[in-house]
């Protein structure tokens, strides 16, 4: 390979090419020699994102979002490939795909056949909220964990940094959120606050997560590390305050508690493949934002667990109705008029038969 700071000239390019056959060298590319029609439009400048589309393999050149250089294979292609053949670099993306397989049969397992089980003696309006509650926390911490993991692996320079840095503050920051929940069940306001707040740090981290990581790349090994915490910090805070929130939303579903628990676990297994996966084909980007997508789910599940327990439905539908019909409330409202019950007592009851 013959390169130079600037262009060669014709002249110049001339000249080597006459040493280099008399010496018997085999021209493979050069300014007028072409290696194939792939090579040539890559080495014109030309290529596109329809030329690279085009191509059998995916050789789309890598970014900080996408930095998997060296899995060529398109998805769509991997049945056709044989993942022991000894020049394929993409044996890992079939092995990715392999346990994603495996994780979720084991969802389909310990999710879907349960949750059809359960939903034979309960109202789903009273089982879909909780356990689309904690799957989507399953999926969503997994998915923000995976993906800054991934973007910051690159900041940080080392994958050890990256695990080390990313998971311990994740975790540690994490827990610090869960403590802030008592045994209390929560005020809406209190709730809203948090939910809001959670919501915000995502987005904010999302956007700030980029523009961090290139204009701190520059600076000592232990302030990009201290960036990264800083960075981090917020949203972890947060999303560890969604499962004891979760727990305390449903806390009278007692019985079902250990299913929301096992629910969670499994999605984040799931979703710690799925992250990589989704990163290799779509970036890193975008599994950050499917990862927040899930915690709008949360809220949304939230918003409507609590509505349902406002409501006080029952988790068994054959279950005796312990509700009083209008007949026995306007009889105990009589009867509190005779034992000079408080104002504030006897308007409650009025405004329960209402």
């Amino acid at each position: 390979m013959i390169t130079r700071p600037d262009a060669f000239t014709n002249a110049q390019w001339q000249g080597a090419r006459t040493r280099l056959l008399a010496r018997g060298f085999k021209i493979l590319l050069g300014p007028d020699v072409g290696f194939d029609t792939v090579t040539s439009t890559l080495m014109s400048g030309k290529a596109d994102a329809a030329f690279f589309a085009s191509l059998p393999e995916n050789v789309t050149p890598s970014t900080d979002d996408n930095p998997f250089f060296f899995y060529t294979t398109r998805f769509g292609n991997l049945g056709r490939t044989s993942p022991t053949a000894p020049t394929n670099n993409n044996a890992a993306i079939n092995v990715t795909l392999l346990l994603m397989m495996v994780s979720l049969c084991a969802c389909v397992y310990y999710i879907i056949a349960p949750f059809v089980r359960l939903a034979r003696r309960m109202p789903l309006s009273v089982l879909t909220p909780p356990v689309a509650y904690f799957c989507a926390i399953g999926m969503g911490f997994m998915l923000i964990e995976i993906s800054q993991m991934q973007r910051l692996m690159v900041f940080l320079g080392h994958p050890v940094y990256g695990l080390a840095v990313v998971l311990f503050t994740i975790l540690l920051f994490g827990g610090l959120g869960s403590a802030t929940l008592g045994a209390d069940v929560p005020r809406p306001a209190a709730v809203v606050a948090r939910v809001v707040a959670l919501l915000t740090t995502l987005v904010v981290a999302g956007l700030l997560t980029p523009l961090l990581t290139t204009w701190a790349r520059s600076e000592a090994t232990d302030m990009r590390i201290l960036l990264s915490v800083l960075l981090l910090a917020p949203p972890a805070f947060c999303m560890g305050m969604m499962f004891p929130l979760g727990l305390s939303t449903w806390r009278r579903h007692s019985e079902l508690l250990p299913f929301f628990w096992s629910a969670n676990g499994i999605t984040s297994m799931f979703a710690s493949v799925l992250g990589m996966v989704l990163s290799i084909e779509f970036g890193i980007a975008n599994t950050y934002a499917l990862g927040g997508c899930f915690y709008v789910v949360c809220a949304l599940m939230l918003v409507g667990g609590r509505q349902v327990n406002r409501l006080g439905l029952t988790a068994d539908p054959a279950a005796p109705s312990i509700q009083p019909t209008q007949a026995e409330l306007a009889a105990n409202i009589r009867t509190a008029e005779t034992h000079a019950v408080s104002p504030a007592v006897q308007a409650r009851a009025n405004e329960v038969i209402e």
